[in-house]
């Protein structure tokens, strides 16, 4: 019963510190030791992080933050956007100029990626809320998680 409601990581601590010799007092109040090899101390993760490897071990919280979630929406963003550039015959290199109307979520968050959008997807501006459709090559509509945008292109000179 010693050894149960003993903290192991403490228990290994102690046995470094003790040239690998750990005393535990038995039940019936007699002394035994333990060695380093009678003692097995696994890393179980708490709730909401996962492990991987032995030495070193990683821990990765796994828990989905707003910042998280927003840099997610803003990558499948601009995957979609890169993916409909190819769609279209854009070369790599061809500037262009991007408008978008997006739900107030999405609104605030391409705000703030604003300039990270416009470097990922070769775009020399992106007016948000403001409307380029009457004059642009592409205009399409999007599903981003739950939230909906509507983006119109122009191509720029190259």
């Amino acid at each position: 019963d010693a050894i149960r409601t003993e903290d192991h990581a403490a228990i290994h601590q102690r046995m470094l510190a003790a040239d690998g010799k750990f005393m535990v007092q038995a039940d019936d109040g007699e002394p035994f030791y333990l060695d380093p090899e009678d003692v097995l101390i696994t890393l179980v993760p708490k709730d909401g992080f996962v492990s991987a490897g032995s030495n070193p071990v990683v821990l990765l919280e796994t828990k989905l933050t707003s910042e998280l979630l927003d840099e997610g929406m803003v990558r499948e963003l601009i995957s979609r956007i890169n993916f409909w550039r190819g769609e279209n015959d854009f070369s790599y290199d061809r500037r262009i100029a991007m408008s978008m109307k997006a739900s107030l979520k999405l609104r605030t968050v391409i705000e703030k990626f604003n300039e990270y959008i416009c470097a990922e997807t070769m775009a020399s501006r992106l007016l948000v809320g403001e409307d380029l459709s009457p004059s642009a090559s592409l205009k399409m509509a999007l599903e981003i998680g739950d939230e909906m945008v509507v983006i119109a292109i122009l191509q720029s000179e190259p």
